[in-house]
């Protein structure tokens, strides 16, 4: 009786599998599409929002204004989230980093403390990444 127990069980995961199987085509064909996608980030510089105030040292007199603009710079940046390093099967392999960067000028227009207030402009500069690569 046990042997008959364990041959239907036997049997019974066999046709799961069978059945299981039967599915995996299209299961497959999802993952290589998400894959596919993966790969398409790829490993290079993309437009990020930099604000202004993390781009000034915690002295700098800008940080008082009463106001400023524009508060935040567009530059291109090596992003962990928007990029992918690794291999043909999904798994990440390394993280994308900046190998080569320069600098960019920006203004900013910001109105002084003085009755009544004056504007004035400053020339600002962030860091650009040019060029990433997957590193391990």
């Amino acid at each position: 009786m046990q042997t008959r127990v364990c041959s239907i069980l036997v049997v019974w995961v066999v046709l799961a599998m069978v059945n299981h199987a039967v599915s995996l085509p299209s299961h497959h064909l999802s993952i290589v599409k998400q894959v596919e996608e993966l790969q398409e980030l790829g490993c290079q510089p993309v437009l990020k929002k930099v604000k202004v105030t993390d781009l000034l040292d915690p002295a700098d007199d800008l940080v008082d204004m009463i106001m400023f603009y524009p508060h935040a710079v567009a530059v291109r940046r090596c992003d962990e989230d928007c990029s992918y390093c690794g291999n043909n099967h999904g798994s990440i392999r390394g993280h994308c980093i900046a190998t080569a960067s320069e600098k960019k000028s920006f203004v900013v227009a910001y109105y002084d403390l003085s009755l009544p207030p004056k504007k004035h402009h400053r020339m600002m500069t962030a860091i650009v990444h040019t060029k990433c690569s997957c590193k391990s």
